[in-house]
């Protein structure tokens, strides 16, 4: 009734499967990787950590194609390989330029510290500080939901610690680096605006805590944003001498502070003509602040 046909796998028909399955495997990986990315981009436009997500999935991927053992026809492996881990990269690439981008637009509207005693340009100020921290501080919980934050919340990690710190200090660095800079080009600081401006650095100063890992409280945003102690500084120096224009003595006294953080060497994060044009935007021009730039210019 039924033919009987006497083969084996060892038979020459069946001799370019294997080839064929591993043709297929191959075009089916290069498939996902090429139209993923732009099949999420909805997705991945609401949320940035969706495509860090996709990134870290990717490079999971990749990693596994590489150490895989598998038979030696399939020579398509490595490079398979290799283009998610390059994809992979230009995701998380792509998604952190995007948020330097974001962060230095809102920073716009801080007019770069310029005329903070005027009450409307303050307020601009400190809502584009705000902005940028808040976006900070929300793109932290999407990409690492932090049991002492949410203790309720159970969810996968998008980063690890170390990937989390390593993609948030750059951020950081960035907007660290544009205050600080701003700051140090003005050339007249009055005690409003001393005030004021150490106030917005303090709303930056506390995302210290997007640093600590579930395993300690210790921040290593110093690690990882490295003009973070100088923004610690630049806050302290405002704070302290934000009423030197009271008295002479007073004055005196605060030039007196910050001759001693700069021979004790607490001040090396700045620049010789960076402290020199602070100096002079803080303090009126007296024999302790001659005194004190002719040390500075001495470095």
């Amino acid at each position: 009734m039924f033919t009987h046909i006497d083969s084996s796998l060892a038979d020459p028909t069946f001799a370019n499967i294997s080839t064929g399955m591993v043709n297929v495997l191959t075009e089916e990986l290069e498939f996902i990787c090429a139209t993923t990315p732009v099949a999420q981009q909805s997705r991945r436009d609401v949320s940035p950590a969706a495509t860090l997500q996709l990134s870290n999935e990717f490079l999971y991927i990749g990693s596994k194609l590489s150490t895989l053992e598998t038979s030696p026809m399939w020579t398509a492996r490595t490079d398979c390989a290799k283009r998610f881990k390059a994809a992979a990269k230009l995701l998380e690439l792509g998604c952190l330029e995007s948020q330097l981008v974001a962060a230095s637009s809102a920073l716009d509207g801080a007019r770069h510290f310029v005329e903070m005693s005027h009450d409307n340009f303050f307020h601009q100020a400190e809502e584009a500080v705000r902005s940028v921290v808040s976006r900070l501080e929300l793109l932290g919980v999407d990409t690492k939901v932090s049991s002492r934050v949410y203790p309720s919340l159970i969810t996968q990690r998008v980063l690890d610690d170390q990937q989390h710190q390593e993609f948030f200090g750059k951020i950081v660095e960035s907007v660290v680096t544009r205050l600080l800079n701003d700051i140090v080009a003005l050339n007249d600081i009055t005690q409003v605006e001393s005030e004021r401006i150490s106030s917005m650095l303090g709303q930056v100063e506390t995302l210290d805590y997007l640093f600590k890992s579930d395993h300690s409280d210790v921040s290593t945003i110093a690690a990882h944003v490295p003009h973070w102690l100088k923004l610690c500084y630049m806050k302290e120096i405002l704070v302290g001498f934000e009423q030197r224009h009271c008295t002479d003595t007073l004055q005196h006294a605060n030039l007196v502070d910050i001759t001693y953080l700069f021979e004790s060497g607490s001040l090396v994060d700045f620049q010789p003509a960076e402290l020199s044009k602070l100096v002079q935007a803080l303090f009126a021009d007296s024999s302790k602040r001659s005194a004190l730039l002719a040390k500075i210019g001495q470095m």
